[in-house]
């Protein structure tokens, strides 16, 4: 368990990674923790259900129901995401992965 932790916070925090440690928390070290998008998006919510539609287990908060009112109040200014930290290191990646392949196709919508 310990070394996929590892290996995935690697892959978290590596500088082609989609995400990135958010200002002012401290670094995860249990089984999952919030990373932020490297890049802000302007639809962040209909951004990460559209992720969610393609197999990226996400915050449910954002995923079922969230509405970007009740999202400033809980995370003001920030655009979270729990990344599982635990689970398998090809599972991690293919994640990161699809929020690349997601960034791109919103991108051009």
């Amino acid at each position: 368990m310990r070394r996929q932790f590892c290996c995935n916070l690697r892959a978290v925090e590596a500088p082609d990674s989609p995400l990135r440690q958010p200002s002012g928390t401290p670094a995860p070290d249990g089984y999952s923790g919030f990373a932020e998008l490297a890049t802000p998006r302007d639809d962040f919510l209909a951004w990460t259900r559209h992720c969610a539609s393609r197999g990226l287990l996400l915050n449910p908060t954002v995923v079922h129901g969230g509405t970007t009112a009740a999202w400033e109040a809980l995370h003001p200014g920030q655009q979270l995401l729990r990344i599982n930290l635990s689970e398998d290191p090809t599972t991690l990646q293919q994640h990161l992965n699809l929020l690349h392949r997601s960034r791109a196709y919103a991108d051009q919508s």
